[in-house]
């Protein structure tokens, strides 16, 4: 029983403030962006509550966006918010930048968690930026959006020169890079997280077995004494 308790606080320490998410995320809200950039298998609310994000900026034949991707590392991240500062996200990046806030556009917001046993879930975040020039028609295609790479760099070299390398919306910047293609909209669990449900699962049902067991040959011991008391030998 002992061991069960220890592996759920186990389970529960592995766990950041916001992830692993448990609703669909809605990014960009209140603008006409608004839209599902992560949706999550285990959410009941079923469907949606918004069009997905590749219906703002529709990825090519390939599967293939270009935009700018921030990883968060979440292991020094220890408040009891239960959302990503998707806003101060965004001012971040808009004041860093230097752009209207209103141009940019996030597309992609999920926990992603670590192949490797024992390592913390990072949180990416994917954006591009919109050309004053863009179409005003949606969706978007890459030409509407400022130049991803040149982004990226921009976005490097200007936090460095500000002091502010690690910190951006208050979280820890692990990295900042260009990709051409966005992490998925349906979010996976990692493989570590489902081998520690599956050992609390198998746990779980051994101390049950074990605990039925018990209780049936007391049950079964008390029945036998009740007969040697009403016929003793």
């Amino acid at each position: 029983m002992r061991l069960l308790v220890v592996l759920a606080l186990t389970v529960v320490a592995l766990s950041n403030a916001f992830c692993p998410l448990e609703e669909h995320q809605v990014c960009n809200p209140g603008t006409k962006h608004a839209c599902v950039c992560a949706l999550i298998q285990a959410d009941e609310q079923g469907s949606a509550p918004e069009r997905s994000c590749n219906r703002v900026a529709q990825p090519d034949e390939n599967g293939e966006f270009p935009a700018v991707s921030i990883t968060f590392d979440l292991a020094t991240e220890h408040d009891d918010d239960e959302d990503w500062p998707q806003k101060e996200i965004i001012d971040g990046i808009a004041s860093t930048l230097r752009i209207p806030k209103d141009t940019v556009v996030i597309l992609r917001a999920n926990c992603v968690g670590e192949e490797e046993e024992g390592e913390e879930e990072k949180f990416v975040v994917q954006f591009a930026v919109l050309k004053k020039n863009a179409n005003s028609t949606l969706p978007y295609d890459d030409d509407d959006f400022v130049d991803a790479e040149n982004l990226a760099t921009r976005l490097k070299v200007m936090l460095q020169s500000m002091g502010n390398v690690n910190k951006l919306g208050g979280l820890e910047v692990e990295k900042i890079e260009f990709v051409d293609t966005l992490i998925d909209i349906e979010f996976e669990p990692s493989n570590w997280e489902l081998i520690m449900q599956a050992i609390m699962m198998t746990l779980l049902f051994g101390f049950m077995l074990i605990l039925g067991c018990c209780c049936l040959c007391r049950k079964s011991g008390e029945e036998y004494d009740d007969e040697l008391q009403k016929h003793p030998v």
